[in-house]
């Protein structure tokens, strides 16, 4: 899929990936959507941290009913790629029962530029005497906005089509 960056351009590409399956939870999945978004290889160390029952990550979707379906956020993993030098961390949300279907989604985010342009944004702010007092906080807050935005696309333009929800597959790429 091509996609033109915006001009707002924080540094992230950002993948999403909408599983439903008749089948069950495929950790399979899981596999092949953790592989580097740069080379495609698996990465030799991943970090996980346990997301259930935090209530800061969760999506919507709208299924082919009228209630939407919310899937909880039950795993962050961290990756960062030997080969090609790929930083980007891969949130899973649910696997959710949903009629006689489960569905998982999958964002992947990937650090693309976005700590260069956080440092050029910071040499600005420092140049014009507005450096923030704690620059860690800064960063996190600009990634944490740009994940959120994320999110907040895939709430509102990802949705189950009634005639051919079981069984898919809906992927959509954006950069933030």
């Amino acid at each position: 899929m091509n996609v033109e960056r915006p001009d707002c351009f924080q540094g992230l590409d950002i993948v999403s990936e909408l599983i439903v399956s008749r089948c069950g939870f495929n950790p399979d999945d899981l596999f092949a959507v953790r592989a580097c978004p740069g080379c495609g290889r698996q990465p030799g160390v991943a970090g996980a941290v346990d997301l259930a029952g935090n209530g800061s990550f969760s999506v919507r979707i709208k299924g082919p009913g009228q209630d939407p379906i919310e899937l909880p956020g039950s795993e962050l993993l961290y990756c960062q790629c030997h080969r090609c030098g790929s930083i980007y961390c891969v949130i899973v949300f649910g696997p959710a029962n949903y009629e006689d279907a489960v569905i998982t989604e999958y964002l992947i985010v990937r650090e693309d530029r976005f700590l260069s342009n956080a440092t050029r944004q910071l040499r600005v702010l420092t140049r014009e005497g507005r450096r923030p007092a704690d620059v860690g906080e800064w960063i996190t807050s600009r990634l944490t906005r740009a994940i959120n935005d994320a999110l907040a696309v895939m709430d509102s333009e990802l949705c189950l089509a009634e005639e051919s929800w079981s069984e898919s597959r809906y992927r959509k790429k954006w950069f933030l």
